[in-house]
């Protein structure tokens, strides 16, 4: 909760109406700072300075100076301090941008892998293992209450880089695009089960199930606090989800992107197959692309690095994982 301050400290639009005679409440409204807080009263003193300001507007935002009743030129309406209408305010010490939950990042994408969806084999679709995907997600989604969008792979039904060899390449892709859908269909459904709002948009148009990918109505979607599911990739063949996914956060603006495993991090080899494997605790983009790593492809590995989009890998089945990353914790492997 904020400290109880002064009107002199907000940042206001001015009004031709009376000043109250008494102490009054007014609200800060959620608009545009990082650092503004949700709905909280503030109380205005109840007379103003008999001094004429000489600025008809604020000079500045941040720390406005104190409001003097003020004399348009234009109009003959003389404004007063006390029922100015306050829009945002800067509290001091404020570090995280969603300081009143304590977590670090206020939108994040997060990637799952298809083979999450599927039985222990990694193929398939396991509905049990979606419900305990989509009890993580709306456990962390009620408590931080993030901006978060999903992105969903499809190699538990079908991976277009391990197509038959009669297959040609570009319709793989598009069986793999379409395999996400799929998986994207069953998320959707375990989430909204759960009494989160959720919206899932394609890459491509099939517009009997879901929405058509838009930059400006995902965000809006999120603004609202609904749970973006984005399949189908980035629309186009010869793209990994992996790609779509570096593609999305940069475009939907997202502070970082957790992509989810079953291990715990990025590991020189696959731990599961070579327990010796070494494990990353930091990467840099350039080292992860130089070393080959295969948690994500050069692609994303690269278009992260040039907008500067941090990635944590980490381990998905761990408890309170998710929580612990939102909050600056370090778990995982970070590839900043």
């Amino acid at each position: 909760m904020p400290p109880e301050t002064s009107a002199y400290k907000v940042n206001w639009e001015t009004t031709n109406i009376s000043p109250p005679a008494s102490l009054i409440e007014r609200f800060i409204l959620l608009f545009s700072s990082d650092i503004t807080l949700s709905f909280k009263s503030l109380r205005a003193k109840s007379s103003a300075s008999s001094k004429v300001s000489p600025f008809l507007i604020p000079t500045k935002t941040k720390y406005p100076l104190p409001i003097f009743p003020t004399v348009s030129l234009f109009l003959d309406v003389l404004t007063e301090a006390s029922v100015t209408l306050w829009t945002t305010s800067f509290i001091s010490g404020i570090v995280s941008k969603v300081s009143n939950i304590g977590i670090e990042y206020k939108r994040v994408l997060l990637k799952l892998t298809g083979e999450l969806f599927g039985e222990k084999n990694g193929k398939g679709i396991n509905f049990s293992s979606i419900e305990e995907i989509a009890k993580k997600i709306i456990k962390i989604w009620k408590q931080t209450k993030v901006e978060l969008a999903i992105v969903v792979g499809g190699g538990n039904i079908f991976r277009g880089r391990e197509r038959a060899k009669d297959v040609d390449e570009v319709s793989a892709d598009y069986m793999g695009m379409l395999a996400t859908i799929i998986n994207g269909m069953a998320l959707q459904e375990a989430i909204e089960r759960l009494g989160a709002p959720t919206r899932m948009l394609t890459a491509f148009e099939v517009r009997f199930v879901a929405e058509p990918y838009i930059r400006r109505r995902a965000i809006r979607h999120l603004e609202k606090g609904r749970i973006i599911i984005l399949t189908a990739g980035v629309g186009s063949p010869f793209f990994t989800t992996d790609s779509g996914a570096a593609l999305r956060a940069i475009e939907l603006k997202c502070n970082l992107i957790l992509k989810a495993t079953n291990v715990d991090g990025i590991y020189s080899n696959d731990p599961k197959k070579n327990p010796k494997a070494t494990f990353y605790k930091k990467l840099s983009y350039d080292e992860a692309i130089k070393k080959d790593l295969k948690i994500m492809d050069t692609t994303a590995f690269s278009l992260c690095k040039n907008h500067n989009m941090p990635i944590v890998v980490f381990n998905i089945n761990k408890l309170n994982s998710i929580d612990q990353i939102l909050k600056g914790k370090a778990i995982g492997t970070l590839v900043s």
